[in-house]
């Protein structure tokens, strides 16, 4: 990961004149020159920069659009089956629902479940990628008494996006015990996850000053984490209530918080963009080859 300077204002230029001045920059750039923008870099055709702040919106709107598809989707495709619940109340009269969850909308609806499914696992590889950089963020600027905490992070980010995965390919309708589990390790370590970060993001030392966006990333991720906990306890409550009186409208407050929860949780990832908003990932694809001139770059960041 390359880092620019704390207080700088992030000029792209300048971080890509420091990273490459040595290999890749002709003696002639010079950002301050017309001559020496952007375009007149010249890389190495199998060597790939990519801004950061750009990859976490492609990533992340991979989730989000799956998201909302897939909910109107199946609302518009058939209302009544999108929206049906099992239990009846106690005249008999089976209740009326006017959201489905999400479970109903990628289980039953073939389309649905397709765009969701190639979504998740689209996005699921450069999640891990992410993962491992917040590893190296947090080893960077929390005391050696801390690390464990910080692999904790890690290993709930990768059992987050596992059981994340996992949910997604194997609906309920499929095989309901380990869609059940699945979604038990994701909603555990999903949480578990944004209270180390939180928590190791408070604890900053090393001597590094806290920025503007890392502070604006802090306070974000806190009050979404605050918010999800509390989904999750009212999700429970609503949904076992739902269980055992089959009330009207209960499922539709079930469904309703369950938006809450997914949307809290892609908006607690989309703080990266702040963490990272001055790194670039460099990718080069002939690594494996140990070539000279590129013994130095292969998925830094």
């Amino acid at each position: 990961m390359m880092n620019g300077n704390k207080n700088s204002s992030y000029d792209y230029r300048l971080l890509i004149e420091e990273d490459l001045k040595e290999e890749f920059l002709d003696d002639s750039f010079h950002p301050s020159s017309s001559s020496g923008s952007l375009r007149s870099l010249r890389l190495p055709w199998h060597v790939f920069r990519i801004p950061f702040r750009h990859a976490i919106r492609v990533v992340l709107a991979l989730p989000l659009g799956a998201f909302i598809f897939a909910i109107l989707w199946a609302m518009y495709t058939d209302y009544d089956r999108a929206v049906n619940v099992l239990c009846a109340n106690e005249d008999g009269r089976k209740i009326r629902n006017y959201l489905p969850s999400l479970s109903a909308a990628i289980g039953d609806f073939p389309v649905s479940r397709a765009v969701w499914t190639t979504c998740v696992v689209l996005h699921a590889p450069p999640r891990f990628l992410f993962g491992s950089m917040y590893l190296q963020y947090f080893e960077s600027i929390v005391p050696s008494s801390m690390q464990s905490w910080v692999f904790a992070a890690w290993i709930s980010s990768v059992l987050e996006l596992l059981g994340l995965v996992g949910l997604s390919i194997i609906t309920s309708g499929q095989n309901l015990p380990f869609h059940a589990f699945c979604f038990a390790i994701f909603l555990i370590f999903s949480e578990l996850y944004m209270l180390l970060q939180c928590y190791l993001q408070s604890k900053m030392t090393k001597g590094q000053a806290v920025t503007g966006v890392e502070a604006k990333s802090l306070k974000i991720k806190k009050c979404l984490t605050k918010l999800i906990i509390v989904c999750t306890v009212m999700l429970f409550i609503v949904y076992f209530r739902h269980e055992a009186k089959c009330e009207q409208g209960m499922y539709t407050i079930f469904a309703f918080i369950e938006y809450v929860v997914i949307l809290a949780n892609m908006g607690f990832h989309v703080c990266a963009y702040w963490d990272f908003y001055d790194r670039v990932i460099v990718i080069d694809i002939l690594r494996p080859l140990m070539s000279p001139n590129t013994k130095n770059l292969s998925w830094d960041f």
